[in-house]
Order: structure tokens, then C-alpha cells, then sequence
């Protein structure tokens, strides 16, 4: 439980949508579980898998590796923000759950912007 607390937000964050988006996906109808479900939680454990590459991208990469981790990190929250917007439209999803995960997503979307802006000034200052 330590580590948990000493766990960067933007892991926490991620983590949290997955689980989100991978339960709702666990109870969609069987029409839409082996389709549109596996393109959902292919993306969340993408996420997941790219920020902890990016955390450690400088150990391995260099700064260069940790920003090219972080583009793709935002494409991918692009791309499950567009997979809840259909959630929601279609309905697979109610009205609270679509806000918490526009909210996750949102958290995730900022972090990112922050980090990339703070790792396109170093590789500048560099």
C-alpha cells in the first residue's frame, strides 16, 4: 500500500478509467463485447502500459523516448474519449458513469499536456 500512495496521479488515473471502461465492458450486450468491447480495453491496458513507459523512458530512451511515450499517450486517451462519447450515444453507458470517466479523462488529458509541455521544454533547453 505504500507504493499506492507514493504512485504518480496520472498512473492512479489511468488505472481508475481502465477499470472503469473494463467493467462496463464485462456487462455490454454480447453484440457489442467481442467488437467494440475489445478495441475499448485494448486501448485502456495501451494507456496504462505507454505512461509506464514514459516514467521510465529517460532511464532507457532519453527525453526524446519519454515524449514520443507521451504523444502516444494522448492519442490513445483521444481515442477512448471517442469510444465513451459512443457509449454514452449508443446507450451502453448512463449518465453518471459517462461523467466519471469524461472526468478521469479530462484528469488524464491535462496531466499529460503538463508533462509534455515541462518534456518539449527540456529537450529545447537540452
Amino acid at each position: 500500500m505504500d507504493m499506492m500512495k507514493k504512485e504518480m496521479p496520472l498512473r492512479v488515473h489511468t488505472r481508475e478509467l481502465a477499470k472503469l471502461m473494463i467493467g462496463e465492458v464485462a456487462s455490454m450486450h454480447k453484440g457489442y463485447k467481442f467488437t467494440f468491447a475489445e478495441h475499448i480495453n485494448d486501448a485502456c491496458i495501451e494507456l496504462m502500459i505507454q505512461v509506464k513507459y514514459a516514467l521510465r523512458a529517460t532511464e532507457i530512451s532519453g527525453p526524446d523516448g519519454r515524449l514520443d511515450r507521451i504523444n502516444q499517450s494522448v492519442a490513445l486517451v483521444d481515442r477512448i474519449d471517442v469510444m465513451a462519447e459512443l457509449m454514452f450515444e449508443v446507450p451502453l453507458i448512463n449518465d453518471k458513469k459517462f461523467m466519471r470517466m469524461s472526468r478521469l479523462l479530462e484528469n488524464i488529458s491535462r496531466q499529460l499536456a503538463g508533462w509534455k509541455k515541462s518534456s518539449e521544454e527540456k529537450l529545447g533547453g537540452a
